[in-house]
């Protein structure tokens, strides 16, 4: 599939994939696309799923008791935002006030199969 440009005020939109363009994601990517959005959205943000999303801001200005506080509160909003995902487990390797880089360890249930994904994902908050 074809990929498209999108200008917003002029300026083009850099996704995923790094390239200025928006294209559709599927499978593992879209887990991993989920998650980063999840890390992105504060809880209560969105009026019509208000349990989605993680208080991250609580706990990023004190970063030396808090880190695994914040690795359990991001894997448990993940596993209960995202319902085909088990297992989930959250390594924070860096974080600053605007800025998550984590190891992610998921299982992903399937009627199929079940599959384990370990992905590193840096979001931008």
């Amino acid at each position: 599939m074809a990929t498209k440009d999108l200008n917003i005020l002029g300026t083009k939109v850099i996704t995923a994939n790094n390239k200025k363009d928006i294209s559709l994601v599927s499978g593992y990517n879209s887990y991993v696309q989920k998650i980063e959005n999840i890390c992105r959205t504060q809880k209560g943000e969105i009026p019509s799923a208000t349990n989605i999303g993680t208080n991250y801001y609580v706990f990023i200005f004190n970063p030396v008791g808090n880190k695994n506080t914040l690795e359990s509160l991001i894997a448990s909003n993940i596993k209960n935002s995202i319902i085909d995902l088990t297992k989930v487990s959250v390594k924070i390797k860096y974080y600053t006030d605007t800025f998550i880089k984590m190891d992610v360890s998921f299982l992903i249930k399937n009627k199929l199969q079940s599959q384990e994904i370990k992905s590193q994902i840096e979001v931008d908050l």
